[in-house]
């Protein structure tokens, strides 16, 4: 969707040329490879480690420490978990993610919400 494409472009430009890794659904990982081509940094919907870690945000918790194992796995210190509006339990899911991330935003209208995570000093 529209909104999945300016989310990936906000998180690109977000980054200023550093690499990092999103746990995001199988659309805006679709966007992304429209974006940039087969980006490795997405959790690409498979049955691979990042696409199982970004099951564990959506379906268990937003936890920070799941973030932590997939910046560990991409060897990078900046990370972005990405929920969609339609995903069930969004609104909860958003509001848990609120409390760990180091900060967040709305792309068009709260449609899509993208959380920043960032290991400094690591």
């Amino acid at each position: 969707s529209g909104a999945d494409q300016k989310a990936v472009r906000e998180i690109h430009a977000n980054a200023k040329g550093e690499h990092y890794v999103v746990l995001s659904n199988q659309s805006v990982s679709a966007a992304a490879v429209q974006a940039f081509g087969f980006p490795t940094s997405y959790a690409i919907p498979t049955s691979g480690r990042l696409y199982q870690l970004y099951s564990d945000m959506v379906y268990i918790k937003p936890a920070a420490q799941t973030m932590w194992e997939a910046m560990d796995e991409a060897h990078v210190h900046l990370g972005y978990f990405v929920i969609n509006n339609y995903w069930t339990n969004a609104s909860k899911i958003v509001e848990a993610a609120k409390r760990e991330a180091q900060t967040w935003w709305e792309v068009d209208e709260g449609r899509v919400t993208v959380f920043r995570y960032e290991r400094v000093n690591d």
